[in-house]
């Protein structure tokens, strides 16, 4: 049987603390420019990813949530 395997993607939260993987294609993502996401994020635009719960799972500092 042939294994198709999934995206598998990193992250941290910025201070490095809590790392994560996803797996698989986002649920939804986007691209917003309104003034609140310019003003939150410094910059002209926010890129964002959403994944289902069971495709998250937290590698290290699950403490720290």
């Amino acid at each position: 049987m042939l294994k198709i395997n999934k995206p598998m993607y990193e992250g941290n939260c910025l201070c490095g603390g809590v790392k994560l993987e996803v797996s698989g294609p986002p649920k939804t993502a986007g691209i917003c420019h309104c003034e609140s996401c310019r003003s939150w994020h410094a910059a002209p635009l926010n890129a964002w990813a959403l994944w289902k719960n069971e495709n998250v799972e937290i590698v290290e500092g699950e403490e720290l949530l």
